[in-house]
């Protein structure tokens, strides 16, 4: 009986905290295909990302053909997540669960909360390859990079996270930095405000395959 109860709070754990008005937005299939990255970091000065709703995972299962839950197992095509207790004692553990897939391409995203962390991992269901990320993974023009920015308190812990999908399995460059105001210019350009607040502009530009930080004028 602990152990169902402690599963079922790290499941409630993986759409984290409210926002100081106590909204959660919902973040299903539909929404995750019309997140943009303005959506996500905002330059509002905000220590915090924008927290969602999760879906209920049953309902959200019955469209899917590769992602089955078979109790404390969620399988996706090839890939096989499991919700397990680490510490009943201090609530804490590891679990997985089912959110949506991405528009065009054969690509799931999950919500993971493991130990006292929570959140995403990008998954591949032919090859079964996944990656973790912090934040929710928003996917860029080419059809195959994925970024996210989480940020919190610590700006130490802030960055702009970039996952590419090639081949059948995940690559990922993480930059660290805090900023907001996230925007695709091309498949291969980023640009930003450094801070949350709206600072200095700055981009991401990615050449021969490699992701870095260059001035808003494009010199390194």
């Amino acid at each position: 009986m602990i152990r169902a109860i402690l599963l079922a709070a790290l499941l409630a754990l993986q759409s984290g905290p409210a926002t100081a008005d106590g909204e959660r937005r919902p973040l299903s299939t539909t929404v995750l295909n019309r997140l943009t990255l303005a959506d996500l970091t905002p330059c509002d000065g905000s220590e915090s990302a924008p927290f969602f709703e999760l879906p209920a995972e049953a309902t959200a299962l019955r469209a899917e053909r590769q992602v089955r839950r078979h109790g404390r197992r969620l399988r996706v095509g090839r890939a096989v997540f499991r919700n397990r207790v680490m510490d009943a004692e201090l609530g804490l553990g590891e679990s997985h669960g089912y959110i949506g897939r991405y528009a065009g391409v054969p690509i799931v995203l999950l919500a993971s909360t493991v130990m006292e962390g929570w959140g995403f991992t990008l998954v591949d269901p032919a090859s079964g390859r996944f990656i973790e990320t912090a934040g929710v993974p928003v996917l860029g023009p080419d059809g195959h990079t994925f970024v996210g920015a989480p940020r919190n308190e610590d700006y130490h812990d802030a960055a702009i996270e970039i996952s590419e999908w090639r081949g059948g399995r995940f690559v990922d460059h993480r930059v660290e930095i805090a900023a907001c105001g996230l925007a695709w210019d091309g498949p291969d350009r980023i640009t930003f405000r450094s801070g949350f607040a709206g600072g200095a502009p700055g981009a991401l530009e990615r050449r021969d395959g490699v992701w870095g930080q260059v001035g808003s004028s494009g010199a390194p």
